[in-house]
């Protein structure tokens, strides 16, 4: 499979790169300080801060080590009088129980209420009931602690809801879809900064989030949003509208047919465009609407228009057929160089 054998390489390349962090006297392994906006958010979604999540993970530690066990089983009303000569009260600890524990069900396949069938299902990753996103394990009245998954998980929790890589759906609150929804937002402007780059030093003059409005010069009856980036040779006259996406690597065939499927080029089974659709009616426009946008760019006749769907990293997308009135070019960004020379090229 292309894909997958391309992909493999890909994370291969990326550890190989790492490695040598582990004999670097100098590499940090610590913790940045968060957002207080971020704290914030998280306190909202658990019901426990963040200095909670991690006095209660030192509690678990500091008790296997007087069982001398990694993991041990205790019972739920040992563990609430153990915390009695700690900081921790029993509403905190309750809280943590609540939100991280991993309770048994009757049936393996039964969802249960609050959660989803793909919250359950064991091919898919990013799931809400899973033993890393509830690391303390539920057996009758008793848990199954293992401090070391437990740091596991809440450091993949943490990390992964921080930095936006969980989707929105995986949370409940507000204030945390808004943080995730702030994070990718400034994720997507800033490969588009990082893109537009790139293409200056390909020698090629850019713009990085342009409003088709404002290129237009006028207001439109349809919000056609931005353009990623816009960029353009005047010497040859020729134009290059480009979509940027920075998305993660699929890694089932789940995940691989989701992302074919946004990138259609058509619209969705309740009429709304696809994301490369959205793209492709901004692209449209803007082509039947070519002297103003040769105006708004300063150059004369537009002789070359191009659509480039740019990805940050490896995706399905390039291996399948892409539908539409225009001739998509699919480009990764590690091959941004050669496939803009042969474009620019007279071939």
């Amino acid at each position: 499979m292309p894909y997958g054998g391309r992909v493999q390489n890909k994370l291969i390349e990326n550890s190989a790169k790492k490695f040598s962090n582990l004999f670097n006297e100098n590499y940090s392994r610590a913790i940045p300080c968060v957002e207080d906006k971020f704290e914030s958010s998280w306190h909202d979604e658990y019901g426990v801060s963040m200095d909670d999540v991690l006095a209660i993970l030192e509690h678990f530690e500091n008790l296997g080590y007087e069982k001398k066990n990694a993991v041990y089983k205790i019972e739920h009303d040992d563990l609430l009088e153990s915390i009695s000569n700690t900081t921790i009260n029993k509403e905190k600890i309750s809280k943590f129980i609540t939100e991280f524990t991993l309770s048994e069900r009757k049936c393996w396949d039964v969802a249960p209420d609050g959660f989803k069938v793909g919250d359950i299902s064991p091919w898919r990753f990013k799931r809400r009931l899973s033993v890393v996103a509830k690391p303390l394990i539920s057996i009758g009245d008793s848990y199954l602690v293992s401090p070391s998954l437990i740091r596991k998980g809440l450091a993949y929790l943490i990390s992964n809801s921080y930095d936006g890589t969980l989707d929105g759906g995986f949370f409940r609150s507000k204030q945390m879809k808004s943080w995730i929804g702030g994070m990718r937002d400034k994720s997507g402007h800033a490969f588009n900064i990082q893109a537009k780059s790139e293409f200056e030093k390909l020698g090629m003059l850019a713009l990085s989030d342009v409003k088709v409005s404002q290129i237009l010069g006028t207001k439109t009856e349809k919000n056609y949003g931005d353009v990623d980036v816009l960029a353009w040779k005047p010497e040859s006259n020729t134009v290059l509208l480009v979509e940027c996406k920075d998305l993660e690597f699929a890694k089932t065939q789940g995940e691989i047919a989701k992302q074919v499927y946004e990138f259609r080029g058509l619209c969705k089974a309740d009429g709304s465009p696809d994301r490369l659709k959205k793209h492709l009616e901004r692209c449209s426009i803007l082509r039947n609407n070519i002297e103003r946008l040769g105006k708004f760019l300063k150059v004369g006749k537009i002789e070359k228009l191009f659509v480039i769907l740019l990805f940050k990293q490896v995706v399905p997308v390039h291996y399948e057929q892409v539908s539409g009135d225009f001739d998509v070019k699919i480009v990764f960004f590690d091959e941004l160089e050669s496939e803009i020379s042969e474009i620019l090229s007279d071939r």
